[in-house]
């Protein structure tokens, strides 16, 4: 990064929307950033957090603080406004090109060279999330391609804080949850004591890899950077930042570090059109440098870029590349799960979806009848479940089966299980909020779930993430029964529904209340039918006037008891499932309950209760896991 002292002098601000401006202005001279009134609030907000850690009020005074300490602040705020949003194998096309014939290409241009070492560049890496997948890349795939061909790599970032970050090599368990099976096995470790929420890179991904804060403005550390060429430089979602000047200077600078034949990547959003700069196109966002015995490379022509409003840029695969779409048979009761899946997996992004089922028995029939490449599986299903499905079918000839589950991979019974029987990958289940991201980690892991059943790497896929699952295993039963709360509310038209669940109950649990509406006068019989299908004993809510029991199940109605629950629910965690044939203000009376959580059945229909405001609509085969995550957070 350039010193702070050459890039401002000292400039007085009387109020946020100077400060902003001034600040705006020397990240952006410093990274070429550019932040304009669209980031406006960004920015402040930022700088707030940030003028309130240092105790300072006023935007006259964190100038001044700004004026005295220049090179830690200006590092400060590099830190504070540039972006760090990235995961694991973000941009999965690439790396499908890179299989299909980018590595053979670089590796043939290394031996051109002499070589048989390979040296690949991430630039712009933020906190090393992108050196760590080509680092489990090339572990993979080099040695089915050439084992004597080793590779090393240098991610550089103008954000030394990030630098830090990715030198450690430690991140958060959700991060590394999403990294396909085939690429994590064997190559990440649990941490211990204060970092037993995170996992640390082993040595085996680690040790080829090595970071240094680098400015992509400053030219002449690009043109001094250690190793004289790069066979593989990634540079990406960094473009869209900066003028078409600036793109094209930097560009330049990078390809005099690309070797003959030699292959880069920008962001999929991005494009290098009206640079002019001479490279090899491949499709979007990919380009390289003739090899050495093609010395006519020839200027970049104009293409269109798909555009997709809200979401990255689709790869354009080259017509080399381009195979029969991934053939995917989806198996989920939930109806919502199924239509984001229709959307995810369609033709235009490589996938086909020949068949959907409800549940196992009728996978099991579609697989008979269909040929297919793929199976997502839901774990919680009527009839027969996907650990069921699993147990009955799943073979070393079945394609491979990846869990798209509202269970945790490292549940001690069901996610654990799940991959003990034969799953290859793993999903937790989007939603509104993750459905983007989520929808690149199911793409992702479809196609390297069948990139690792043709390369006869599936077995070791599954005990990979086996392990690192029971690294995590996390107990299923409830761990305070007694400060929580369970309440099952549904129609007289539930009964089986209910029963079903109060079947799967196992000590310890918290107490249950069963609240029919509608049926007043024939709660007798409901709750004898509830003991009958659901192998359980019952009580009637005021055999225990003055509380209730652990592990107890209380059947009443729901209109005449709401007050009473309420007061039973005061000092516990309660958890209400919620099944579809309740109306309305019947679920509103339940979501006037304090610090409860409210979980609505799922139907392929709209009811009444389904214009409410809930925690979650889910099918019922998945109310209890959802019921027991809640309750296990006391």
């Amino acid at each position: 990064m350039r010193p702070a002292s050459k890039v401002f002098s000292p400039v007085s601000a009387d109020n946020d929307q100077d400060l902003v401006r001034i600040v705006s202005d020397i990240v952006e001279k410093i990274t070429g950033i550019q932040l304009g009134t669209r980031e406006a609030n960004m920015v402040k907000s930022r700088l707030s957090t940030r003028m309130s850690e240092l105790g300072i009020t006023t935007p006259h005074d964190y100038l001044r603080h700004l004026d005295s300490n220049r090179e830690s602040e200006s590092s400060a705020l590099v830190s504070l406004l540039t972006t760090h949003h990235t995961y694991f194998f973000r941009e999965y096309a690439q790396f499908d090109y890179l299989i299909a014939s980018g590595l053979n290409q670089i590796i043939q241009a290394a031996k051109l060279d002499g070589r048989k070492h390979l040296r690949i560049w991430s630039m712009a890496c933020s906190r090393g999330q992108e050196v760590y997948s080509l680092a489990m890349f090339f572990s993979q795939h080099l040695k089915a391609i050439d084992e004597t061909i080793t590779f090393e790599i240098l991610g550089t970032d103008v954000d030394p804080e990030s630098i830090a970050i990715a030198k450690n090599g430690v991140y958060r368990w959700e991060e590394v949850k999403g990294i396909p099976s085939i690429y994590a096995a064997g190559h990440w470790a649990r941490g211990v004591g204060e970092i037993s929420d995170f996992v640390k890179a082993k040595p085996s991904i680690k040790s080829p890899c090595r970071f240094e804060v680098m400015n992509l403005l400053d030219l002449k550390a690009i043109n001094s950077a250690p190793q004289r060429t790069f066979d593989l430089i990634f540079c990406r979602n960094v473009f869209i930042y900066f003028e078409l000047e600036k793109i094209k200077s930097i560009t330049e600078a990078i390809i005099k570090r690309l070797t003959p034949g030699g292959i880069f990547n920008i962001g999929l959003s991005e494009t290098l059109n009206n640079t002019g700069v001479q490279l090899k196109y491949h499709g979007q966002s990919i380009y390289s440098l003739p090899p050495k015995n093609d010395s006519s490379p020839k200027k970049l022509e104009h293409h269109t870029i798909l555009k997709q409003p809200g979401r990255e840029q689709r790869l354009a695969i080259p017509d080399s590349t381009l195979t029969s779409p991934l053939r995917v048979i989806c198996v989920d009761d939930s109806p919502t799960i199924l239509g984001i899946l229709k959307s995810i997996l369609t033709k235009q992004e490589g996938f086909e979806i020949v068949g959907t089922a409800t549940n196992g028995v009728e996978a099991a029939e579609l697989a008979k009848k269909i040929e297919f490449d793929a199976m997502t599986l839901d774990i919680h299903m009527p009839v027969q479940n996907g650990i069921e499905y699993l147990r009955n079918n799943v073979n070393s000839a079945h394609p491979p089966v990846i869990m798209i589950s509202s269970v945790t991979r490292e549940d001690a019974i069901l996610g654990i299980q799940s991959f003990a029987l034969g799953a290859i990958d793993y999903v937790e289940k989007p939603t509104a909020a993750t459905i983007a991201e989520r929808s690149d980690e199911i793409k992702t892991k479809i196609r390297a779930a069948h990139r690792a059943k043709l390369s006869q790497t599936a077995g070791k896929a599954t005990r990979g993430a086996l392990d690192l699952a029971r690294a995590f295993e996390r107990p299923s039963q409830i761990i305070k029964p007694d400060s929580s709360l369970r309440i099952i509310v549904g129609g007289a038209a539930s009964r089986q529904k209910i029963a079903a669940l109060l079947r799967q109950l196992h000590a310890p649990q918290p107490p249950t209340i069963v609240l029919f509406e509608g049926s007043p006068g024939i709660l007798e019989m409901l709750a004898t039918q509830l003991e009958i299908h659901g192998n359980c004993q019952t009580s009637p809510i005021h055999a225990e006037p003055n509380g209730v029991k652990t592990g107890a199940i209380y059947v009443g109605d729901l209109r005449s008891n709401a007050s009473w629950v309420s007061g039973i629910s005061i000092e516990r965690r309660t958890s209400i499932l919620v099944f579809g044939d309740v109306s309305a203000s019947g679920a509103r009376l339940l979501a006037a309950l304090s610090g409860s959580q409210l979980i609505l059945e799922e139907l392929a229909y709209n009811t009444e209760a389904n214009s409410h405001v809930a925690a979650k609509y889910v099918p019922y085969t998945s109310f209890l896991f959802d019921s027991d995550d809640f309750l296990n957070r006391a």
